[in-house]
């Protein structure tokens, strides 16, 4: 074991996807004795074959690179959130490996979770150029999931309950759940009960905004590329010990997103598919 990695306090945002793991990154992030990864998703404890990339992955002997993804190890706290660890096996290994991460999950409503996931993929020309929230509903619903199926594409399947189970057995009172509702009305206490969690003071001094909100595509063919390159060339100058150069990406990115997005009409969910989804979701026999 890598004692540098193994001493330390991690606090691990851990999922879901598109229920404000960004927003609570940037906010804890602020904190002084908060030492922030350099990429929020360090991917670090994903499964190997799990369908995102990343820069380094662990492979059950190179822990140590794990502290490779923090800029300032000295700090009290270190922070991450990969959404996706809450669907890989491999991350209930953090249980033994790091004695003292606290988890945390950011659970939403599955019919806005999936309507807000429906939004932001389509935003990222992710999805087949005319599919409505009902096809995106229709065919997750009728396709099994398999090792082949892309991370936009496992989004209903992962609004199961078992996969947030797994967490609380493994992790117990390592594990603080947090829904959504309560993140938007009350953010400021709710970050307060994390900083505590983790064992720090609390933070006054912050801004409380909207992060990773979903936004209208307005070029969908140069979207595709550049969703597609950008975290592949982050993850690349992460492996290459370039980290320097990825907050001018950052800067990129957001002037790219100004010229590439429009605003976002409303997303209606009708009936019929709100009740699919929650159908899907249903105990299965």
């Amino acid at each position: 074991m890598n004692a540098a990695v193994t001493d330390k306090t991690f606090l691990i945002v851990a999922g879901q996807p598109k229920a404000g793991t960004t927003s609570i990154f940037d906010w804890i992030a602020q904190h002084p004795d908060v030492c922030a990864s350099r990429t929020k998703e360090t991917r670090f404890f994903l499964d190997a074959d799990y369908p995102l990339p990343r820069s380094f992955g662990f492979d059950g002997t190179n822990l140590g690179d794990y502290a490779k993804l923090f800029e300032h190890p000295e700090r009290r706290v270190m922070l991450e959130a990969t959404p996706d660890y809450m669907f890989s096996p491999q991350f209930l290994k953090v249980v033994d490996l790091l004695p003292n991460a606290r988890i945390v999950v950011l659970t939403r409503d599955p019919v806005d979770r999936v309507t807000s996931a429906y939004n932001f993929y389509s935003q990222r020309a992710k999805l087949p150029k005319g599919w409505s929230l009902d096809d995106y509903v229709s065919h997750m619903a009728a396709t099994p999931v398999t090792a082949d199926t892309p991370a936009p594409l496992r989004v209903l399947e992962q609004c199961r309950p078992h996969y947030l189970d797994r967490l609380r057995v493994c992790f117990g009172e390592r594990l603080k759940v947090i829904e959504f509702q309560a993140l938007r009305d009350r953010p400021a206490e709710v970050l307060a009960e994390i900083c505590a969690f983790a064992g720090l003071p609390p933070i006054t001094d912050i801004t409380f905004d909207n992060r990773n909100k979903s936004r209208g595509v307005r070029y969908r063919s140069f979207a595709r590329v550049f969703y597609s390159l950008r975290p592949r060339l982050v993850y690349l100058l992460q492996r290459l010990r370039l980290d320097r150069l990825i907050p001018l990406l950052r800067r990129a990115k957001n002037r790219f997103e100004a010229a590439l997005s429009s605003d976002l009409e409303k997303t209606e969910v009708s009936e019929q598919t709100a009740a699919a989804i929650r159908a899907y979701l249903e105990p299965q026999p």
